[in-house]
């Protein structure tokens, strides 16, 4: 019988590493209301007990698609998100995924959302909000 296996590329899942900061958010108007992610933080958000306890989380809450599962697709979704300056998850987005199966990607996104609060990044000993990359893989061995 097969076995499920979720590998999630513990190497890969890194923060979205770019040169520039959020523009706007400072000055008065509707922009700014909440300032744009930083691509690049001095401390970088982390979930509660590190990446080997988001990863068991993960693995505990998802469900590998049934039709994925009957034809044997293994398969990889990029998320990408903001970990907002109280620790929520906000902006959940699907940057790449195996196109066999689009249910991975639905799947990762609904895990995700489900994620307790991370301790949030910092910059200049200030709080801020921050993307983050994610890669997350699925196997059936």
């Amino acid at each position: 019988m097969k076995h499920l296996i979720l590998a999630l590329c513990l190497l890969l899942a890194s923060p979205l590493w770019a040169q520039d900061e959020p523009k706007g958010g400072d000055g008065p108007g509707p922009q700014s209301v909440l300032p744009a992610p930083y691509e690049v933080v001095e401390n970088q958000a982390t979930f509660p007990g590190g990446m080997d306890k988001f990863y068991r989380f993960v693995s505990n809450e998802f469900q590998y698609p049934q039709r994925c599962f009957e034809e044997g697709i293994s398969g990889y979704v990029m998320m990408r998100f903001v970990v907002e300056i109280d620790g929520h998850i906000s902006n959940i987005k699907v940057m790449e995924q195996t196109e066999a199966c689009p249910e991975f990607a639905q799947e990762a996104i609904r895990v995700l959302k489900k994620s307790p609060r991370w301790k949030p990044a910092m910059n200049s000993g200030k709080v801020v909000r921050c993307y983050y990359q994610l890669p997350i893989s699925f196997q059936l061995e």
